[in-house]
């Protein structure tokens, strides 16, 4: 194809992107062939940009503060049935300070901020719609499974976490006053104020493997009519889960040669029982494990084991009882010891299984850094 030296003036990924689907599906439609398509946009990742009469759609929706948002966001999900009803504890934040503490000015800074990120998110729908109504349109939705998911829990780095722009260079080269946050020339990010209130009512955000890092939305439509459409399923799916569910659908059985090569066989398992509602989850008797930066978990059933450096946790195992506690604030390790020991043998086998190294001593007073909310740039 031809090269592209520079991006249209009026580029928006998320636009673009769209744009760029819907003509890789219409210019082989006629081949009357099946396809596969990874939209992986990059919305609403920081910097946050959207297009100014989205973001005027938020004008003021946030001055309530990050501290009412979580709260808000926690009354929701009670109301839909996703967390227990008497759920009210949250676990702390060092890092996040209470918004009633802050300036006039900050709070009007970091307000336009998540009306930004929310208008990322509304862009995103508007134009996952736009795809949905071309399927429709070329008679291809019903025969089509669509699947919708996040990548990890809210983002709470600051922007300064990232390598290179710790020094204020590069970042001081953008215009974030008021009148141009969230436009071109502009880099804001969400922070760990609003990550927290948007993870609520989930221990911590991205980076970390507490539910509020590990934990993200997943919609499933599958093709042709659906048992239970709109429904809501508490039970636990993994990503691995996905390429043997796509697999089932196809009617493709796995080979574990390829070409000659030998392909190593997916450790995920098919959700298709799942969402024929036949089964509530298809991981009933078996773990998942998790590790990044010396923070590790393991899910089997309703019990997680958690283990944090300080300050965010003990630097110990703890034991959760996630169909009670999903916010992750009763350790039960010692009415449950027995179970926290097998969980802890359970993880060490998955990380030799995954060849995880287990690094100690990376984690340091930097990582915190990059979770602080710092003065606006």
């Amino acid at each position: 194809g031809k090269k592209l030296d520079s991006l249209p003036a009026d580029f928006y990924s998320t636009r673009n992107y769209t744009d760029t689907l819907i003509s890789y599906i219409d210019r082989h439609k006629a081949d009357g062939k099946p396809f596969f398509m990874f939209a992986a946009y990059t919305a609403p990742h920081d910097p946050l940009h959207a297009p100014k009469e989205y973001i005027d759609k938020y004008k003021g929706k946030f001055d309530m503060g990050w501290d009412s948002l979580r709260n808000l966001r926690l009354e929701n999900l009670k109301a839909l049935g996703i967390v227990p009803k008497d759920l009210n504890g949250y676990f702390p934040n060092p890092s996040v300070p209470k918004w009633e503490t802050l300036s006039h000015e900050q709070k009007e800074d970091y307000a336009r901020d998540m009306e930004v990120y929310a208008a990322m998110v509304d862009y995103l729908d508007m134009s996952i719609g736009r795809l949905i109504d071309y399927l429709k349109k070329e008679g291809m939705y019903d025969n089509t499974a669509i699947v919708f998911m996040s990548d990890n829990g809210a983002n709470g780095a600051m922007a300064t976490a990232y390598p290179g722009n710790d020094d204020g260079k590069y970042l001081g080269g953008f215009n974030n006053k008021m009148e141009n946050r969230g436009l071109p020339g502009s880099y804001i990010e969400m922070g760990p104020g609003w990550a927290q209130a948007s993870s609520s009512p989930f221990r911590l955000f991205k980076g970390f493997s507490t539910e509020g890092g590990i934990k993200a939305p997943l919609i499933f439509k599958m093709p042709g009519s659906m048992k239970n459409p709109g429904q809501w399923n508490s039970g636990f799916a993994h990503v691995t889960d996905l390429m043997p569910t796509f697999l089932a659908l196809a009617d493709v059985t796995f080979s574990e040669n390829y070409k000659g090569r030998k392909v190593k066989a997916p450790i995920g398992r098919s959700l298709v029982p799942v969402l024929n509602d036949s089964l509530e989850t298809v991981h009933e008797n078996n773990g998942m494990g998790w590790e990044l930066f010396e923070m590790k978990s393991y899910i089997k059933g309703k019990w997680k084991i958690l283990r944090l450096p300080q300050p965010f946790g003990t630097g110990d195992w703890q034991l959760f009882d996630l169909t009670k506690d999903p916010a992750e604030v009763n350790d039960l390790s010692l009415q449950n010891s027995a179970i926290r020991s097998e969980l802890i043998n359970e993880w060490n086998e998955y990380a030799k299984a995954n060849e995880v190294f287990d690094h100690k001593g990376w984690y340091d007073e930097a990582y915190l850094e990059k979770f602080k909310v710092t003065e606006k740039h």
